[in-house]
């Protein structure tokens, strides 16, 4: 699924309400790079949020456990010794 920007969610959107133009021909549109069920999943965020609901949200998963710094820092280790076990690479770069 290609990634589309707040402003892309914007013109489709604007495009519906707007415009009144018929989802299925702003998705037979060569500037829109999205399906029909996609252009009514925003239009539909928009008409419950508003704004709001066109901003990207947050990717769910799993917080960070170490920081880039740590990771630069691992990468380094490993990159020295790659045989060396995955606790003690971590022990060694983290100085635990």
């Amino acid at each position: 699924m290609p990634y589309t920007s707040e402003a892309e969610r914007g013109y489709v959107v604007a495009c519906h309400t707007v415009a009144n133009i018929p989802i299925e021909e702003i998705a037979r549109r060569p500037e829109v790079d999205m399906s029909e069920r996609t252009i009514r999943r925003w239009v539909n965020r928009f008409n419950v949020s508003g704004f709001e609901g066109l901003k990207t949200r947050a990717i769910p998963g799993r917080n960070r456990v170490t920081t880039p710094e740590q990771d630069a820092a691992i990468a380094a280790v490993v990159r020295r010794n790659h045989r060396t076990p995955a606790s003690t690479t971590i022990s060694e770069a983290l100085n635990c």
